[in-house]
């Protein structure tokens, strides 16, 4: 659903259904994504384990976090990262596309 949001609004995405393959994809070419959006919680890692292995590769890496339910561990843990936005579910495409615009304005220039 989100691919085609995402798409549809004339962005390129790239979808995984799994941290680990997506890290892989990342780490082949970190400077050709310009976000990520990840669900918190998700087989092998969560969304915030998923955020720190990434941004290893590339730390300015402009994240939006979307989740059911986190607790207060995990939204603190989310909060702690820095440059994510946190959307609730259901995810409507006004706020995706609201959110992903401005993780992406807070990019510095010249990255």
């Amino acid at each position: 659903m989100m691919q085609r949001i995402l798409e549809a609004a004339g962005y390129e995405a790239m979808i995984s259904n799994s941290p680990t393959h997506a890290i892989d994809l990342f780490a082949a070419e970190p400077q050709g994504f310009d976000a990520l959006v990840t669900d918190y919680y998700m087989p092998v890692m969560t969304g915030a384990e998923l955020i720190v292995k990434l941004r290893e590769l590339r730390p300015e890496l402009p994240v939006v976090m979307v989740t059911a339910y986190a607790g207060d561990t995990a939204l603190s843990s989310i909060e702690a990262l820095g440059g994510v936005i946190t959307l609730g579910k259901p995810v409507r495409r006004p706020a995706l596309l609201a959110a992903l615009q401005d993780v992406l304005a807070q990019v510095p220039p010249g990255r």
